[in-house]
């Protein structure tokens, strides 16, 4: 739904930016961890984390199949507006891998390109999640049989890897604008589960 801009009187946003995990796919609303702790937030309003008085409200802005760099610049572009007093990152080890969404060969055919960019102008959730499917299916078939997950995720953290240097670029950027923003930051480290891809 939409957010008001600016903020009401005595409300402490949470932004969450993150992938399928954070957007929740396949899961409630009302079950989806952002929102499960807004609502522990203003159950207990007491301690050192809010007032009696305060209100936490949850803006979810996760997208299925963003890495750390979209997820990045998805809160440069929107969640800074929002003037969060929390920002949390949802941090999949397999949000480091860059993805390619295959552009160019896209805009060799007008009409695939403008169909693509029709869906993810109209179905923006729709599109990514769709997009992330086609790259994991890439991502698997990049991956020699008899290479477990596990095998692909050390390959990935690799030191020679340039996606690596982006993500950390990505986290980098994303701790300056919080810190100029007055927000604090935490990262929410998911396990990557064999296999368990889709399962929330």
């Amino acid at each position: 739904g939409r957010v008001a801009k600016p903020k009401p009187a005595g409300t402490s946003r949470i932004v969450g930016i993150g992938d399928s995990i954070t957007f929740g796919w396949n899961v409630d609303g009302d079950s989806i961890y952002l929102a499960v702790l807004a609502h522990i937030l203003n159950d207990r309003k007491a301690g050192s984390i809010s007032t009696p008085s305060t209100v936490w409200e949850a803006v979810n802005l996760g997208v299925s199949g963003f890495n750390t760099v979209k997820e990045a610049s998805r809160f440069e572009r929107y969640g800074r507006a929002l003037d969060p007093a929390v920002v949390i990152l949802g941090f999949e080890l397999a949000d480091v891998h860059r993805y390619d969404s295959g552009s160019k060969r896209l805009k060799k055919s007008a009409a695939l390109f403008a169909a693509k960019e029709w869906l993810k102008y109209h179905f923006f959730a729709t599109y990514h999640f769709v997009k992330e499917g086609w790259e994991r299916l890439k991502e698997r078939n990049a991956v020699p049989k008899g290479t477990s997950r596990v095998d692909y995720i050390r390959a990935i953290f690799r030191q020679d890897n340039p996606a690596l240097d982006e993500a950390w670029d990505a986290f980098r950027r994303l701790r300056k604008t919080c810190d100029e923003s007055g927000a604090r930051l935490l990262v929410v480290i998911f396990p990557y589960l064999e296999g368990g891809h889709g399962v929330y």
